[in-house]
Order: C-alpha cells, then sequence, then structure tokens
C-alpha cells in the first residue's frame, strides 16, 4: 500500500508544476535549469564516496541517511528518488542560504557537488564558484 505524500511532497510537486507551467520560478529564469540542479545535486547524494563532504553535510543538516548502496540514481526505486529530491528542493527553496548553511558545517570543494561547474546554470555558478 503507498503512504500518502507528506506536506514537503506536497509542496515540492506544486513548486515544479508551477514552474514548469510559467516557465520560471523565483530561484531561476528557465524551469529546465532549476530541473537540472535539482537532479544534478540530488545525484551527489547518491554517491558510494564516503567522503563526500557535501553528500555528509546535507544528511547532517536534514538528519537524513542515504544507504551508500552502488546505484545510479537514475535506476533508484522512485519512492527513494522522490525523497532524495524533495531533500534536495528544500535546499534549493531558500537558494543560496541553506546552501551556504550546508557548506558551513565543514567546507567541501565543487567537486563533490559536480564534475563540470561550467555545466551549471549561472543562478547555481555564481554562488558553487564565487561564494563558497
Amino acid at each position: 500500500m503507498e503512504k500518502k505524500p507528506i506536506k514537503a511532497e506536497i509542496l515540492y510537486q506544486n513548486f515544479i508544476d508551477k514552474t514548469i507551467s510559467k516557465g520560471f520560478n523565483h530561484i531561476s529564469n528557465y524551469s529546465f535549469s532549476y530541473i537540472y540542479v535539482l537532479i544534478q545535486l540530488s545525484s551527489k547524494l547518491k554517491t558510494t564516496s564516503a567522503l563526500n563532504q557535501f553528500k555528509i553535510n546535507f544528511q547532517k543538516f536534514y538528519n537524513l541517511s542515504f544507504n551508500d548502496e552502488p546505484i545510479i540514481f537514475d535506476f533508484l526505486p522512485i519512492k527513494k528518488r522522490r525523497e532524495i529530491i524533495v531533500s534536495v528542493n528544500k535546499m534549493l527553496m531558500e537558494w543560496p542560504n541553506t546552501f551556504f548553511k550546508i557548506h558551513n558545517l565543514k567546507k567541501f570543494n565543487n567537486s563533490h557537488i559536480i564534475d563540470n561547474l561550467e555545466k551549471m546554470p549561472y543562478w547555481a555558478y555564481y554562488y558553487l564558484m564565487f561564494k563558497s
């Protein structure tokens, strides 16, 4: 039996629906760039590296635990992907303030977030490159 969605999941779904409908949101000028960053950061939370400080800080900040089974994010069960994406969306909803709080738990470099920073949209790149 499928569980009912929690408040954060409903807020996430409503936000994504509005973002896609309008083509933008208060964080990003383009819906596709918001979704791109959401997926990129979600993917980094499923890295098997025990040394990924972004993953460690994120889990500590949100009091979450993602097991380190070596499964690519795209192949995770929907339930697990939903949990991760909703958590990352919480961080992005208050971008960049929450990101700085997570970053300041213990500093990490950009490679813990994305392999090629230049592929990130400017609204994310700016804070990842120059403010962290």
